[in-house]
């Protein structure tokens, strides 16, 4: 997906609306798609160049130095707690 105005997008009213496996190597304007699930204690930053961020039941997440674009929602969280986040 690329130069769209809204390039990825998931949105649901109940859990299993997010029980998604979506790789990295989907791309949303040459970055990857980053669909994490369950993830505790890690912190994600510029190495990862995601175009897209959904944390799904997550615990103690860090997001920094991120440019993120053109997404429905740059960054999404869903069922996480204890983030920390610091993007462009």
């Amino acid at each position: 997906m690329t130069e769209n105005s809204y390039n990825f997008w998931i949105e649901g009213n109940k859990q299993s609306d997010y029980e998604n496996q979506i790789d990295t190597s989907n791309m949303v304007n040459d970055k990857p798609i980053y669909y994490i699930k369950g993830v505790m204690n890690t912190v994600y930053g510029s190495s990862t160049n995601a175009g897209t961020f959904y944390c799904i039941n997550c615990v103690k997440v860090t997001i920094k130095d991120l440019n993120l674009n053109k997404n429905g929602k740059g960054i999404y969280f869903r069922g996480t707690t204890s983030v920390l986040s610091s993007v462009n």
